[in-house]
C-alpha cells in the first residue's frame, strides 16, 4: 500500500478532529437516546472510512463491515429522527442487514460470478435504496414539524450527510475519484454538521422526548395575550367541529380555514400547545374521540370509528392508536368492556 500523501493526512486528521467534537457534543446528552445511539455509530464508522488507508490488511474484513454499514446506519438516522412510525419496515430492514453481511460474506468465499453478483452487486444496489429512503424521511416528515429552526437543522445535517454519503458511494462503486476525494467530501461535511450543531439549543437536534402530556394553554403574559388567546380559541372552536376528521389535513389547509400565516399556526401548536408535530396534535384529537366511541358504542366496529376519524386503512389506526394508549383498539375495548360489566 502507497503511502498516504500529505493533503490526505491533513484532511483526515482534520477530519478525525471533527468526529471527536461530534462524539462529545452528542454523547453528552444524548447517548440513551436511540437516534443519538444509531448518530455515535455512523460517526463510528466514517471513523473507520477515514482511518481506512492506514489500516493494516488483517483489519480489512472488519474496516469493510464498519464502512458497508454507513448507508443502513443513515438510514436508520434519518427514520427514527424523522419518522412518525418508530417500527421499522421489514423489507428495508432485510436490505440494510444485506448490505452489511453480503460483502462481510463475501471475504470469506471463492470469488465466482454469481458471488460477485449475490454479495456485492446487490448489496451496492441496496446502499442506493437505503440512502434514498433516508432522504424521502426528510421529504416525507418536512411538512409536519412544527418546530421550524429544528426543521432547518435537520435539513442541513441531514441532507449534507445524505449528499455525502451517496457521492462516495457512487465513488467507490464505480472507480472514480481519489481517497483525498472521498475525504475531503467527509471533511466538509462533518464541518458542516459540527458548525450547526454547536449553535444550536440543548436537545433540539436529538431531542426526542416522551410524549407531551395532554396539553393545556399556557398563560401569555404580555401584549399578544389577547390575540394568541383569540388564535386559541379560533383552532379550538374549527377541531371540536371536527376538522381532524378529515382525509390527510395539512398545516397548510388549517392554516388557510383559519385565515393565519402558516408560521403563525405553527408557532401556536407547539409554544402553546406543547406539540412538536402537527401529526400528532391531529392524533390526539382523533384518539380522544376514538376512546370514547370504543367505550360508548361497543357494537360499532372498528374499521367504521378508523374511517370516521379520518384514517384511510385499520392498519394506520391501529398503529396510531396503540402509539398513544399503548393498547390496540380492540384491546382497549375489551378493557372498557370488562369494567364496565365489573361496575368500574
Amino acid at each position: 500500500m502507497t503511502s498516504p500523501s500529505a493533503m490526505l493526512m491533513m484532511l483526515s486528521g482534520i477530519t478525525l478532529g471533527c468526529i471527536v467534537m461530534l462524539v462529545l457534543a452528542v454523547a453528552k446528552d444524548f447517548v440513551r437516546l436511540r437516534v443519538g445511539q444509531i448518530f455515535l455509530l455512523l460517526l463510528l464508522s466514517t471513523t473507520v472510512f477515514v482511518l481506512d488507508p492506514w489500516l493494516p490488511a488483517v483489519a480489512a474484513p472488519f474496516s469493510n463491515l464498519f464502512m458497508s454499514s454507513i448507508p443502513a446506519l443513515f438510514w436508520l438516522f434519518c427514520h427514527h429522527a424523522f419518522g412518525d412510525n418508530p417500527t421499522l419496515p421489514r423489507p428495508l430492514l432485510i436490505v440494510a442487514l444485506w448490505t452489511v453481511a453480503g460483502p462481510a460474506l463475501l471475504l470469506f468465499m471463492t470469488a465466482s460470478q454469481l458471488g460477485l453478483f449475490l454479495f456485492k452487486q446487490v448489496p451496492s444496489w441496496g446502499e442506493y435504496l437505503l440512502i434514498g429512503a433516508g432522504l424521502w424521511s426528510i421529504v416525507e416528515h418536512w411538512r409536519s414539524d412544527l418546530v421550524s429552526s429544528r426543521r432547518r437543522l435537520r435539513a442541513v445535517v441531514v441532507s449534507l450527510t445524505g449528499v455525502t454519503i451517496l457521492l462516495n458511494v457512487i465513488s467507490v462503486n464505480f472507480g472514480f475519484g481519489s481517497e483525498l476525494f472521498q475525504r475531503a467530501l467527509v471533511m466538509l461535511c462533518l464541518i458542516g454538521i459540527g458548525s450547526q450543531i454547536l449553535q444550536v439549543p440543548r436537545g433540539l437536534l436529538f431531542g426526542s422526548l416522551p410524549p407531551n402530556p395532554t396539553p393545556e394553554l399556557t398563560t401569555v403574559a404580555d401584549d399578544k395575550t389577547q390575540r394568541i388567546q383569540q388564535q386559541l380559541q379560533a383552532l379550538q372552536q374549527l377541531m371540536s367541529a371536527g376538522y381532524y376528521r378529515r382525509e390527510k389535513p395539512t398545516i397548510a389547509e388549517l392554516a388557510g380555514e383559519l385565515g393565519l400565516p402558516e408560521y403563525v399556526l405553527r408557532s401556536l401548536i407547539n409554544e402553546h400547545l406543547g406539540f412538536r408535530n402537527f401529526n400528532a396534535y391531529i392524533n390526539d384529537w382523533r384518539i380522544n374521540e376514538a376512546k370514547t366511541r370504543l367505550r360508548e358504542q361497543p357494537d360499532t366496529p372498528i374499521m367504521n370509528v378508523a374511517l370516521d376519524l379520518g384514517y384511510r386503512t385499520l392498519s394506520s389506526f391501529n398503529r396510531a392508536f396503540k402509539e398513544r394508549v399503548e393498547q390496540t383498539p380492540t384491546q382497549f375495548r375489551q378493557g372498557t368492556g370488562a369494567h364496565q360489566a365489573s361496575g368500574d
